[in-house]
């Protein structure tokens, strides 16, 4: 009984989605590419722009079958392949919000959209503009400088930015921004692929889903392969693309092959393997201090975006009014932000998602009424032990 009730409130919420999603419209001023015709033009579109489903009993549910058609902008845009993926790691390296909303404007304007292959590593336009674009109520110069510090401070540690620049003054200022994404980001290893006649979304998925080492690994192969074999490939882009999406089960490596990776006898790199641990938790650590170094506010943010993005549908049935109590739990200091980060990527990756969200609920209501000091405010106390056990059932 217990399961069917479940099963129906999900159905329920699937349906309460997906007509949401047809019914809710955008709008893109001169800011939609007709790649094909050179042209820009501005688009009004639901992201589902036809919707039925097929049932026995009259509502959405067990065996009923579900028509879906996308609009016809969208599905051009994507048969086109004018599609420009973000990188996933270097987002989830940003944690504040808006250090990751400038990483998208930025990589949004760097490519020529008459030719997206041609990318600038030098970026420069007026402050106030550029204040606009990102959304800032205040356009005092000065105070743009001073909203976008931190999220200029993010990106260039993480070395996406080299250096972010003022030039002139009053409301002629402009900013400068200098790149430095190179072989961290991919974009040498997606040009490497390109040369063999890979499309560049192709490239681009393949960068984003294999790991750079194993991918230097890969494409040193399917080189070595190309150089051995030319003569019987027929396709070479589409070998090279097999290769590089093989785990070795296909193309083991070739006799005489010898790969970039291996720079080390199989003996030492045996015995680091216990460093990749030790990079793992010095990742970990990395971003849980420079969570910590935020304001509360800007932790709270931060949290309640990773509930979002980690929560699906489980965070949408909370609403609103659920989310913004932890929100506040975590802005008056009696939820520590670290905690509760830690043991929501624990129940995310073990399945239990949405029990977590139900005791968040409950213990940041409790500690709001209680008034008690953050879980983690002494380094003396059990690091969260309560909520940790609480989180835990």
């Amino acid at each position: 009984m217990c399961r069917t009730r479940h099963r129906g409130r999900y159905y329920q919420i699937l349906r309460a989605s997906l007509h949401r999603l047809n019914s809710a419209k955008f709008l893109t001023q001169n800011a939609w590419r007709a790649h094909t015709q050179r042209r820009w033009t501005t688009q009004t579109f639901s992201l589902i722009e036809g919707l039925s489903y097929d049932s026995a009993d009259q509502s959405l549910g067990k065996g009923s079958v579900i028509h879906i058609r996308l609009p016809k902008a969208l599905v051009q845009s994507v048969r086109a392949q004018y599609i420009k993926p973000l990188d996933p790691v270097l987002l989830n390296q940003l944690v504040r919000p808006l250090a990751r909303s400038v990483y998208r404007l930025l990589d949004a304007k760097r490519y020529d959209p008459a030719d997206p292959q041609m990318i600038t590593m030098e970026l420069r336009m007026t402050l106030t503009a550029w204040g606009q674009e990102c959304k800032l109520k205040d356009l005092v110069p000065s105070r743009i400088k001073r909203t976008l510090e931190k999220a200029h401070d993010d990106l260039q540690a993480c070395g996406y930015l080299t250096a972010v620049v003022y030039e002139g003054t009053g409301s002629q200022q402009e900013i400068v921004y200098r790149f430095g994404d190179g072989p961290t980001f991919g974009l040498d290893l997606v040009a490497r692929i390109m040369r063999h006649g890979v499309g560049e979304a192709v490239a681009n998925g393949i960068v984003q889903s294999v790991p750079r080492e194993e991918l230097l690994h890969r494409l040193a192969k399917a080189e070595f392969l190309l150089q051995r074999d030319r003569s019987r490939i027929k396709n070479t882009s589409g070998y090279v693309v097999t290769v590089l999406k093989d785990d070795g089960s296909r193309f083991p490596d070739p006799e005489g092959f010898v790969s970039p990776t291996a720079v080390m006898p199989a003996t030492i790199r045996a015995a680091a393997v216990p460093q990749v641990e030790d990079d793992v938790e010095t990742v970990r650590r990395a971003r849980e201090e420079a969570l910590r170094s935020l304001p509360r506010s800007e932790q709270a943010d931060a949290i309640v975006a990773r509930l979002r993005l980690l929560g699906g549908v489980h965070v949408m049935k909370l609403g609103t009014a659920r989310l913004s109590a932890v929100h506040q739990a975590i802005l008056e200091g009696v939820l520590d932000a670290i905690v509760v980060e830690r043991e929501m990527m624990a129940a995310v990756f073990e399945g239990r998602t949405e029990p977590f969200l139900k005791v968040l609920i409950k213990e940041a209501a409790e500690r709001r009424r209680q008034g008690q000091e953050a879980l983690l405010g002494d380094e003396s106390m059990p690091s969260g032990l309560v909520l940790q056990n609480l989180l835990r059932i």
